[in-house]
């Protein structure tokens, strides 16, 4: 395998993460949809979305599709454990509910 090939391969595969991030991404956004008010962009090599707390106008929290050996999760924070696998929907609303709810403080 050449140089370029292997180059050519890397930039495959995470354009593939990209693409599979951004697709859950999407799908997040869609199931928050009438819950929350969200916003969906790209953030460096993975896309998130962006959730308003209700009881603040001015306050976001941004949940992150990262890729961890090739598998989709939800975070919030790089230095906490993930919220949920990424496609477990579910998970992330609950989490949501909990959080704005203040059971975690």
């Amino acid at each position: 395998m050449s140089l370029n090939d292997a180059l050519g391969a890397v930039e495959a595969r995470l354009a593939a993460r990209r693409d599979t991030s951004e697709q859950y991404a999407r799908k997040l956004q869609e199931r928050l949809d009438g819950l929350y008010e969200t916003k969906l962009y790209e953030l460096g090599e993975t896309w998130a979305v962006q959730v308003r707390y209700p009881e603040d106008r001015t306050t976001w929290l941004t949940i992150r599709c990262v890729m961890y050996d090739d598998r989709p999760k939800w975070e919030w924070s790089r230095w906490l454990r993930s919220i949920a696998d990424g496609d477990d929907f579910e998970a992330v609303v609950v989490y949501l509910g909990r959080l704005f709810a203040g059971d975690f403080t």
